[in-house]
């Protein structure tokens, strides 16, 4: 029985492993294909001609931007956390989400999580907070490509019908987590009435089960208690319309970097950073690139620029946001003291088993059993 569980575990060992080799490779292999046909059908000598001749001062504005961007969101992760960290802190601590962001799986988000956990805040609440803050760029997104692809000349029903369902299933979600939270009785009532049914929490399995809920709801509703605070959400919406309008503004400089100044800028703009956003999205490439690139030159060309522009646009927006993550994500680091390879480890290991939730309070009924 020993021999057996012991070798159970060196297999479980072995396998976790290995498992981030083979998620990096697959990555590697997803990205390459994806870029690749990106790059199909354009000839490479007309790229390099459109990046010799691109004006490197307004690639200068368009990084300069892209840093206020970057600042902003940082702000907006301190007032998500309402305070409890300085902002300089909050600043670094997106810096370093942003570079390991570029990991497979994007690392950065669950790090993130790990690093508001040392300033006292729950994990999972801090998870909560991320998601509620991605979920708000989603809706953002959402909005500002429905509005781009009506301006098109050729009507996109399927893009259209897509942003819709999910921009309206965003806000579902927002919808339900103001009303559950704002009725923090009902809430807090389903542990007790839960708890009534005393036949089962002396079952082992069941009171088991019945403490590790409660325990993971805990931070949760904590985390969703944001929405209940007007003072919060409006600071937080007015951090996330800077942000994007900065982010907007990042792209805009580019057009004259590449002398596309007779382009529909705002169209071709709302166009490349919805679409690109989403492509990032994906967990599954090292760095996003591939999506990335095959995101903008889709908005790029449905917004009446040619293949080549587009994907120096592409190159350049891509290229230059990765330096930016890797040279802010580095200072941040050695600023606050962080070694990048132990939040890595601590993110994924058995650490992630100690959310650092609040143990819920037993105490003991009559006939001896023990209910949380």
């Amino acid at each position: 029985m020993q021999t057996d569980c012991g070798a159970g575990k060196e297999y479980r060992i072995r396998y976790l492993a290995t498992h981030p080799r083979l998620i990096t490779l697959l990555s590697v292999l997803l990205s390459v294909g994806i870029l690749w046909l990106a790059l199909r059908g354009i000839e490479l000598e007309r790229l390099w001609q459109v990046i010799h001749d691109a004006d490197w001062r307004w690639v200068l504005i368009s990084v300069l931007l892209n840093l206020c961007a970057l600042t902003v969101r940082g702000l907006r992760w301190r007032s998500l956390l309402d305070g409890k960290i300085t902002t300089w802190r909050a600043i670094h601590a997106m810096n370093i989400t942003n570079m390991l962001n570029q990991l497979p799986l994007r690392a950065g988000e669950v790090a993130r999580s790990f690093l508001a956990r040392q300033d006292g805040v729950r994990l999972l609440t801090a998870a909560t907070l991320v998601a509620l803050e991605r979920l708000l760029d989603l809706l953002l997104i959402i909005l500002v490509l429905s509005w781009a692809l009506s301006r098109l000349p050729t009507h996109h029903y399927y893009m259209q019908d897509t942003a819709t369902l999910i921009g309206g299933a965003v806000l579902l979600f927002f919808v339900f987590a103001w009303w559950i939270t704002r009725q923090p009785n009902k809430t807090k009532e389903v542990q007790p009435s839960w708890l009534q049914i005393r036949r089962l929490s002396r079952i082992p399995m069941m009171h088991s089960l019945m403490r590790f809920f409660f325990r993971i709801l805990t931070p949760i509703f904590e985390g969703l208690q944001a929405i209940q605070n007007r003072r919060l959400v409006l600071i937080t919406s007015g951090w996330t319309l800077l942000g994007w309008f900065f982010s907007f503004a990042t792209f805009a400089a580019l057009m004259p970097a590449l002398h596309l100044q007779e382009e529909n800028i705002i169209l071709v703009c709302a166009l490349t950073l919805t679409l690109s956003s989403l492509g990032v999205a994906a967990p599954l490439t090292v760095a996003s690139v591939g999506p990335y690139e095959a995101m903008v030159v889709l908005g790029g060309t449905l917004a009446g620029l040619n293949e080549e522009a587009a994907l120096v646009f592409a190159l350049l927006a891509h290229g230059t946001s990765l330096a930016l993550y890797a040279v802010l994500g580095s200072i941040g680091a050695a600023v606050l003291g962080i070694s990048i390879r132990d939040v890595l480890h601590s993110a994924h290991t058995n650490e992630t088993a100690n959310w650092d939730i609040a143990p819920v309070e037993a105490k003991s009924d009559r006939d001896g059993s023990v209910v949380p």
